[in-house]
């Protein structure tokens, strides 16, 4: 009943009433999204964010959603249950991840699960939509706000990056690029931003933008740009192909497609641009980034080739390949490692409980929509062949961004000139 009231006020364009639910749901998106980590200081203030929203649930007689939530995580526990199992009695290694990595992956669909659930009952997915891209938004002025305390005060950027993870206990990639006032930053929620930018684009072609869009657009590229990630870039570009791709038909793709290329030049002309591009692709870098994942890439295939099908447990690590003593398991080249922990089968069922929803979700979409969401998919899973980008909180907003475009009416159908 929730559920068709939200699409009867869909197609109404009638906002239903926001209650404090609502609120809180945004609260511990902001957290999961924006914040480094979930603790600061040791508080771990995105449990006690998740913990006020599922009070306000009961509280406000949202209670059924509840239910809906644990009956989706059903698949999740009985797989970690079996890959526990699995590890604890009849693989023999250091478990001591073994914990940590099993509650990586249900915090992942957790975060997915209690997004699409909660808001397909209440305020619908567009609105859930708007609330992620707000908080990317946030990330990235705050992003602005670092660079412009830099420069104010003369403190390198690494070093001001440097003091907030020691608040967030975490590590945060940055580094500071020679006589630029431009220097890197990325947090772990960047990987989210191409979908952000995909959806800005598609509500400019379905003439749904607003002027606050514009603004949201603007920051949020300069999040990408200053993440220093060839991965990120390439896929912000691509992001805006699909959108242009699928809008092609309509006169406005070229006029768009103009305008970022013409705020591409403006971009270049500046000498910290030029720069930071320069040293982001300088030899040295490069083959710095890429020898380490090649020095894993070594270990990690020599373990798949001793346990392919079962792999070496949940929470494994190679102990002479450690890339964070924090958390061993965790490798930037994440999904090999993840066939080295779960082995083939394991790998094949969390892919499977990943791509299932998603795809089934893009199902009424028109058939180019429907395979550019799919490469869309495809290339948000293929960061993990580079950077842990899975399996976060933040890993799961960024499913449930996907998921929440492939349900969105006017994102599904195909738009005439």
């Amino acid at each position: 009943m929730a559920r068709s009231n939200v699409a009867l006020h869909s197609a109404m364009n009638i906002k239903p009433r926001t209650s404090m639910a609502d609120y809180l749901l945004s609260i511990f998106l902001y957290i999961s999204i924006v914040l480094p980590s979930g603790s600061i200081l040791g508080i771990n203030v995105k449990i006690i964010s998740l913990l006020l929203f599922f009070l306000g649930l009961l509280l406000l007689r949202h209670g059924v959603i509840i239910p809906k939530i644990i009956m989706s995580l059903v698949p999740i526990f009985v797989f970690l249950f079996l890959e526990l199992t699995l590890s604890l009695f009849f693989l023999q290694y250091d478990d001591s991840y073994m914990i940590a990595q099993a509650k990586d992956i249900f915090v992942f669909f957790l975060m997915f699960y209690v997004c699409i659930i909660f808001a397909e009952n209440r305020n619908g997915l567009e609105s859930l939509m708007d609330k992620i891209t707000s908080s990317i938004f946030v990330v990235g002025i705050i992003k602005i706000l670092i660079l412009v305390y830099s420069f104010v005060t003369g403190i390198q950027i690494s070093t001001v990056i440097q003091k907030i993870a020691d608040i967030y206990n975490v590590s945060i990639m940055s580094f500071d690029v020679e006589d630029s006032s431009i220097s890197r930053i990325n947090f772990t929620s960047d990987s989210i931003i191409f979908i952000c930018i995909f959806y800005l684009f598609m509500k400019m072609f379905r003439g749904k933008f607003s002027k606050k869009d514009i603004l949201y657009l603007m920051v949020i590229c300069f999040s990408a740009l200053i993440t220093m990630s060839r991965f990120q870039w390439a896929t912000c570009l691509a992001s805006i192909l699909f959108a242009v791709l699928i809008n092609v038909r309509k006169k406005k793709s070229f006029i768009v497609m103009v305008l970022v290329c013409a705020a591409a030049v403006f971009s270049l002309s500046f000498q910290s641009v030029q720069e930071m591009i320069t040293t982001r692709f300088d030899q040295k870098l490069v083959s710095s980034s890429d020898g380490a994942r090649d020095l894993q890439r070594v270990g990690i295939e020599k373990k798949i080739d001793q346990s392919p099908i079962l792999g070496n447990g949940i929470g494994y690590y190679i102990p002479d390949v450690i890339r964070s003593s924090d958390a061993k398991y965790s490798y930037e080249l994440q999904l090999l490692a993840l066939i080295m922990q779960l082995g083939m089968i394991g790998f094949l069922a969390v892919m499977i409980m990943i791509l299932l929803p998603l795809l089934k979700a893009a199902l009424g979409m028109s058939i180019i929509t429907y395979c550019c969401f799919t490469i869309m998919t495809f290339v948000w899973i293929s960061g993990a062949l580079f950077n842990p980008i899975l399996f976060s909180s933040s890993a799961g907003a960024a499913m449930a961004a996907l998921y929440a475009i492939a349900k969105i009416p006017w994102m599904q159908k195909s738009e005439k000139i």
